[in-house]
């Protein structure tokens, strides 16, 4: 049987077996159903056949360059991943193909010629896409901050607090359209259509601030906008979404009494998210995340504990903005300079306690 002929026959095969190698290798395809993932690879396969019944090299751009535009609608994929499920699919075709004899050289080179292209393609495609929208971005929020007359020692810190701030809504919308795809249960449709429309209203609150001219300053603090509001309700809430969006166990224990105070619900909601984004990146998938939010001395403090360490060195400088522990792998970032900002426009403080395989961090403020 010719090689194209078997590359046709089990084509389906094929796929599911590259299917299975991107599962197992690439973490970030376990959030992609099976038709997203496979995409145009099908008729990347049908186009490889064709040329290796050609009599010269044939290119396959049409495939791999909607292919690589598809991969940056994925929320985590980089470059790399587009890379490496090429090689994973050229390293399938060969495994298949060795059962078989009689597979010749020039075969084989064309095989790897074809792929060496999708991948040149793709990748262009993938770059230059991802580049545009990164560009468009900057640019925009510059515009803005212009409009705004941010003076320069205050612009850089605006635009990227906002934009880190906006990840949290559009992650939450993103991940319950994803949901919502995978025909969910009838009583957990409206959980996750309350979801994204308090994440639309909570993006929309961040590009008002965005357009609000007062916002930033020279040397200004977080302007707060209080009003009486019950934050052990509110904080409840947003561990719920939390669990429900990333399937992780989050331990709220409710107090005999609600803490009700005023302060800026929106302030202290994305100071709270910050904490809880922070122990889910900085914990394992299985370990569980503990919150609670407590009045006590006319002291409100609100905590989030994760499993993990801390090393001795980084507890002074995690809540400096950007900083990166693990040698600029992972970072700490704007999350915690943030969480800190917020506490200190409240007339408080933040705090850190790095117990025995346990991590936790305390947004305090006067009552």
């Amino acid at each position: 049987m010719k090689v194209a002929d078997v590359i046709k026959k089990r084509k389906e095969e094929i796929i599911d077996k590259w299917v299975n190698r991107l599962s197992d290798e690439l973490a970030v395809v376990h959030s992609m159903d099976d038709a997203a993932t496979k995409d145009s690879m099908p008729e990347l396969l049908e186009s490889l056949a064709e040329a290796l019944l050609a009599s010269e090299h044939k290119e396959v751009v049409f495939h791999s360059r909607h292919h690589g535009r598809q991969r940056t609608e994925f929320k985590g994929y980089t470059l790399a991943n587009v890379i490496r499920e090429y090689h994973l699919l050229r390293n399938t075709i060969f495994e298949v193909l060795d059962e078989y004899d009689g597979i010749h050289k020039n075969e084989r080179d064309t095989i790897i010629y074809v792929i060496d292209q999708a991948i040149e393609q793709a990748a262009n495609t993938f770059h230059r896409i991802s580049h545009d929208v990164l560009t468009k971005g900057i640019k925009l929020a510059e515009q803005k901050a212009d409009m705004l007359n941010v003076v320069d020692q205050n612009r850089e810190e605006f635009i990227m607090s906002l934009s880190h701030d906006l990840n949290n809504p559009l992650n939450n919308i993103q991940a319950g359209i994803n949901l919502l795809e995978q025909d969910p249960e009838l009583h957990e449709i409206e959980s996750i259509i309350e979801i994204i429309r308090s994440s639309v209203k909570r993006a929309t609150h961040l590009l008002e601030d965005l357009l609000d001219t007062g916002t930033v300053s020279v040397n200004d603090s977080l302007p707060v906008k209080r009003k009486r509001a019950n934050l052990t309700k509110d904080l409840k809430e947003e561990c719920v979404v939390f669990e429900l969006i990333y399937k992780r166990k989050i331990d709220f224990p409710r107090s005999e009494n609600d803490v009700i105070a005023d302060v800026d619900l929106d302030l202290i909601r994305r100071a709270f998210t910050n904490l809880l984004n922070n122990a889910l990146k900085h914990s394992h998938s299985e370990s569980k995340i503990t919150a609670f939010c407590e009045y006590k001395d006319e002291t409100i403090t609100i905590g989030v504990s994760n499993e993990g360490s801390i090393s001795s060195g980084e507890l002074d400088r995690i809540f400096k903005r950007y900083y990166q522990s693990d040698g600029g792998k992972v970072g700490w970032g704007i999350g915690l300079s943030f969480v800190k900002q917020v506490a200190e426009a409240h007339g408080g403080r933040v705090e850190v306690k790095n117990a025995e395989n346990q991590v936790s961090f305390y947004l305090v403020m006067p009552a």
